[in-house]
């Protein structure tokens, strides 16, 4: 430290010792007093400044301090990630949009809505909190929320209600009452016919009725009177009501009411020369009879009442099924089979009546509440291509994939397949792709190889099988769940549609010794050769069973020595079927041979089902307990006195049973592997010495008759 900052040290020390005794005068005499009666304080030992200031202080530094996210934020980021993840997560989406609205940004209002109805367009009740949303973010600018109305009433112009919001909130921000009316008019347009529409009518005319259109007013109640809804009784009496206090141009034109006065001159003028008797003659100008504005109105009424009972009658066909469509909205939960089963009835009513205006609408209506069912769509455009609406089936096929069933693989083959209807061949064959991707469902694989077969691509139609075993053998966790089924379809389609069997064969043996633990993939391959047939392939089948129901201790080992694949080999080769599973087979194979073999078949077949299993079913019941069932095992044989011990089944030592001209299991057809030697030994060494009286077909019920004769 300088000389001179050592001396304004001191200096300061100095000053706070008189500013200490300023502070003690100015507190009066009895302070002075008391002070001075006091003992006098021990001074304290003087420290030398050099000491006081040479100690170094420490300026805290500014650190920054990060600031926490809000739980709101936080919130918002979580359920964005979720949706993103999975779109079709309802519950997740409207979290997101509460936790944008809370937050009150309006671009993360923004996004949260665009996303949102851009998977579900007809939540007409979203489309209504968005426009609301950018009504409170700017109130003077009423432009964005007419810009969300308008993109709502495209999305779902059969919603009603959100017409009737557009109307309301138009009406609040112009003073151009056309463009008011034009919004009324092009929501009747959609919703004018629906069972339920009394909503937007009542609203329409409550609107003409305020900016007092008398002439609007009669004309919306007669338009209502025109369509089948649950209210149009009660637009019948507010016109008739309406037509007590209204002159005729409330009611109607002056075209209109010439036209009137014409018919009711000439009906009043037929009914003088009716009287008269003479009714061949011509009637007088309509100027020589008089009518009067109250006979014009009441003309006029009656043409409404007719009007009236014929949308009475119109109204009593429909009814009963619009009254059982309780949710005409659309909602991701699934509609009640009594609803479904009523608009399937519905469009059957609707369609044998050949409206096609009223169909198409009927079909639009459906759509809203059965969105997400493809089946309705498929029916949909269907009809349409029937009508020969070509253009509007394709865009049914746009919505249908592109908005509302676009992750359902059923509606993607269905789209696959109208595009090849109509020529779009790249088109199709890009929809197949793109559901062979995923999940892996045979019949998207059939579909897509046949659908290659039909362009004359075997090639393309073999990748189709050959691409999916690739990428699920890539998957050795979760492969054994796929490729069996895809290799058992693929060699089926060879057979059918190529007449390629040898092709068909080499993909169940790849598969066969892939996976030799799996009981459906042994019986696929049996049905195979019998679908086959002659000789040749019954020879096989019957190879097959022998192969897969022989007992898999007696199985030849892997060779260690061939490297490192040989232990996934070796580990592959442990694999085989339960007991149970080859036991089944076993009994397969007796009836197959008794179905197709020849004798010598047959005895084998029997033998070797006897000899795998039904000798420990009779030496060792079920009941019997472990230890019992140990004493009984193959290895006790050869041990006269075990043997005793067995009720019924004692040793005797005499010919062999079973002729030697017919010993020895099916032979091995040609491509396949030969019989397990050692089971043959076992067999043939041992349990063949002895004989078992009382072997017949009584014994063993429900293996084939005369079993016994052997």
């Amino acid at each position: 430290m300088s000389a001179t900052e050592e001396a304004a040290s001191a200096s300061d020390i100095v000053m706070d010792k008189e500013a200490s005794d300023d502070a003690v005068k100015v507190d009066g005499g009895a302070n002075v007093k008391e002070t001075a009666e006091q003992p006098e304080a021990e001074v304290p030992v003087a420290v030398p400044v050099a000491v006081l200031v040479s100690v170094p202080v420490a300026v805290p530094v500014a650190v920054p301090v990060a600031v926490p996210a809000s739980p709101l934020i936080r919130k918002y980021e979580e359920c964005w990630k979720t949706v993103q993840e999975n779109p079709s997560d309802f519950t997740q989406w409207t979290t997101l949009i509460a936790a944008a609205e809370k937050i009150g940004e309006i671009e993360r209002i923004r996004t949260a809505f665009e996303s949102f109805l851009e998977y579900f367009p007809l939540c007409y009740g979203y489309w209504k909190k968005f426009a609301d949303a950018e009504a409170r973010h700017d109130p003077t600018d009423p432009g964005r929320s007419l810009q969300v109305f308008e993109q709502g009433v495209t999305a779902t112009p059969y919603s009603a209600d959100l017409w009737i919001h557009y109307a309301v909130f138009k009406k609040a921000n112009t003073e151009n009452l056309d463009d008011v009316r034009s919004i009324f008019d092009r929501g009747l347009c959609f919703n004018s016919t629906d069972y339920m529409a009394h909503g937007i009518w009542d609203k329409y005319i409550q609107f003409e009725e305020e900016q007092q259109q008398r002439f609007n007013v009669c004309s919306l109640f007669c338009r209502a009177l025109a369509c089948p809804i649950k209210e149009v009784d009660k637009y019948l009496a507010g016109l008739q009501k309406f037509v007590q206090t209204a002159s005729l141009p409330d009611m109607m034109t002056t075209e209109e009411a010439d036209a009137i006065r014409v018919k009711v001159a000439a009906e009043k003028e037929a009914g003088s020369t009716g009287a008269q008797g003479d009714e061949d003659m011509e009637p007088s100008p309509p100027a020589s009879v008089e009518v009067t504005d109250d006979e014009v109105k009441e003309s006029w009424l009656q043409d409404k009442l007719k009007l009236h009972q014929a949308t009475k009658k119109e109204l009593a066909l429909v009814e009963p099924f619009c009254r059982n469509l309780k949710r005409p909205y659309f909602h991701v939960k699934p509609l009640d089979a009594a609803q479904l089963s009523t608009w399937l009835k519905y469009l059957d009513f609707l369609e044998s009546r050949d409206d096609v205006a009223a169909c198409t609408t009927a079909y639009e209506r459906c759509l809203v509440p059965c969105a997400s069912y493809p089946e309705f769509w498929e029916r949909y455009i269907i009809w349409l291509e029937s009508k020969g609406s070509m253009e509007a089936a394709e865009l049914a096929v746009q919505r249908l994939t592109n908005t509302f069933c676009r992750s359902n693989a059923e509606a993607n083959m269905f789209a696959a397949r109208f595009d090849e209807r109509r020529g779009a061949i790249d088109s199709a064959r890009a929809r197949y792709k793109t559901n062979l991707v995923a999940p892996k469902q045979l019949s998207f694989i059939d579909a897509a190889a046949n659908f290659e077969r039909r362009q004359g691509n075997k090639e393309g139609a073999c990748a189709a099988f050959e691409t999916v075993l690739k990428e699920e053998r890539a998957k050795v966790a979760t492969s054994s769940s796929v490729t069996p089924y895809v290799s058992l379809h693929y060699a089926k389609f060879l057979r059918l549609a190529y007449k390629d069997v040898e092709a068909g064969r080499k993909v169940i043996d790849a598969a066969l010794q892939e996976f030799p633990n799996i009981k459906m993939l042994w019986e696929g391959a049996v049905f195979f050769e019998e679908a086959v047939g002659g000789s040749e392939a019954m020879a096989r089948a019957l190879h097959l069973l022998d192969t897969c129901t022989a007992d898999p201790e007696t199985q030849p080992e892997v060779d260690a020595a061939s490297g490192a694949d040989a232990s996934a080999e070796a580990k592959r080769k442990t694999k085989h079927l339960s007991h149970e599973e080859r036991e089944e087979l076993s009994i397969r194979a007796v009836e197959m041979a008794a179905l197709h073999g020849t004798p010598g078949e047959l005895l084998a077949a029997e033998r070797n089902h006897f000899t795998r299993f039904t000798m420990q079913t009779c030496i060792a019941p079920p009941q019997e307990t472990r230890k019992r069932a140990q004493d009984l095992s193959p290895a006790a044989y050869d041990e006269p006195v075990k043997m005793q011990r067995t009720e019924g089944y004692a040793p005797a030592h005499t010919a062999q049973q079973w002729p030697a001209a017919a010993s020895g299991p099916v032979p091995p057809a040609a491509g396949y592997p030969g019989p397990a030697a050692a089971g043959q030994a076992a067999y043939y060494g041992a349990a063949g010495a002895y004989q078992y009286p009382g072997y017949g077909a009584q014994a063993y019920p429900g293996y084939p008759a005369g079993y016994g004769q052997y």
